[in-house]
């Protein structure tokens, strides 16, 4: 009788210590998953602040200047290593009033370096971020609406 008490309370014992030992696991990954979910979090709020400093240039009627702003932004993104690495390059696309804009023949591969000397101080533009396939969701593609060809001219050429 002695020995089968002495075993029912290693029995127990053990029992315990596999349910210590379960709700410590079961902790860790409650922990990791809020940890994860913060993480992704921050990224969310990168990406977005990210996304809106070009959003920032999107409108109808934008001056030249504007346009070789955006320009000159672009080429300083891609090439720049380190954010080029993390949020991808940018391509510009253009195109005149209401053309419609291929998005699978702009592929994003190292784009070349865009040129502001086709912008005309005399004309409007239009500008729209066309895509955001780039890692995380950032921002891939940016479209130049010129003015239109029976109207004013033909769109810049990048």
């Amino acid at each position: 009788m002695d020995n089968a008490s002495k075993a029912l309370v290693m029995a127990g014992a053990i029992l315990i210590a596999v349910m210590l030992i379960s709700l410590g696991v079961l902790l860790f990954n409650r922990a990791r998953d809020i940890s994860n979910d913060a993480t992704s979090g921050i990224d969310r709020q990168t990406i977005t602040a990210y996304n809106n400093e070009w959003m920032n240039y999107e409108g109808e009627q934008k001056s030249a200047s504007v346009v070789r702003s955006l320009i000159q932004a672009v080429n300083s993104q891609n090439n720049n290593a380190e954010s080029s690495y993390k949020y991808g390059y940018i391509k510009l696309k253009t195109a005149v009033a209401n053309a419609k804009i291929d998005l699978e023949t702009a592929a994003l591969t190292a784009p070349e370096t865009y040129k502001s000397s086709d912008i005309s101080d005399t004309q409007r533009y239009k500008i729209v971020v066309l895509d955001y396939k780039n890692t995380g969701g950032a921002v891939s593609l940016i479209g130049i609406y010129g003015p239109s060809k029976s109207t004013q001219g033909a769109a810049p050429t990048l």
